[in-house]
């Protein structure tokens, strides 16, 4: 797996080429160098065997565990470069999105599901009881701005042990600094506005 270690600094060495970096896609045993678009903050990837990706944040020689990865990741920076989301691929037919806003030693991995929480919360109302979740997609789509994040939550869900299946499409807007939804979106909002489709399926 990969050791991942996020340092921030002024000046980061070698020089900076960000203009490909943004999202960046990281799988469990990559080795990379990754800087966010303006420079300020570097990400180290390093493979560590099998004890799964440690993703640690140091900050003036203080480093904290900000979150793990067994699978693939890919990473969002916000437009103010100091934030980050990072959509999970936690397992093949299930992932979850982690927010660092701003990107702190102090954010801890609970704090940083918030949003995911928010999110699940948000879905399960808006289905039934009978619906068993059998896959869930909640991925990135726009941040135009930083009060102004947009995503979706795909999914497809069950009645009974054997289907029929049903493909469900949440689009969202959020804002992440006080976590509120601002809007919500159907998939024909998102598809018109953001030319995003939902993933329901692996």
């Amino acid at each position: 797996m990969a050791m991942i270690s996020i340092l921030l600094a002024a000046s980061p060495t070698p020089p900076c080429t960000p203009s490909s970096n943004h999202p960046v896609s990281l799988h469990w045993d990559d080795r990379a160098q990754i800087f966010s678009p303006d420079c300020r903050t570097t990400l180290n990837v390093q493979p560590s065997g099998d004890e799964g990706a440690q993703v640690s944040l140091e900050v003036r020689g203080h480093t904290s565990l900000l979150f793990r990865v067994d699978r693939d990741a890919i990473l969002h920076w916000g437009p103010d470069n100091q934030s980050l989301l990072v959509e999970d691929a936690q397992y093949s037919n299930h992932y979850r999105l982690l927010l660092f806003d701003p990107l702190s030693p102090l954010i801890s991995p609970t704090t940083s599901l918030r949003l995911d929480m928010l999110l699940r919360n948000k879905v399960h109302t808006a289905l039934t009881k009978d619906d068993n979740i059998a896959y869930y997609f909640p991925r990135f789509v726009a941040w135009p701005n930083p009060a102004d994040l947009i995503v979706y939550v795909g999914l497809s869900t069950t009645r009974g042990a054997n289907g029929p299946f049903t493909e469900h499409c949440f689009g969202y807007q959020v804002d992440p600094e006080t976590l509120r939804v601002v809007n919500t979106l159907t998939a024909d909002e998102l598809k018109k506005r953001y030319s995003a489709s939902c993933q329901t399926a692996p």
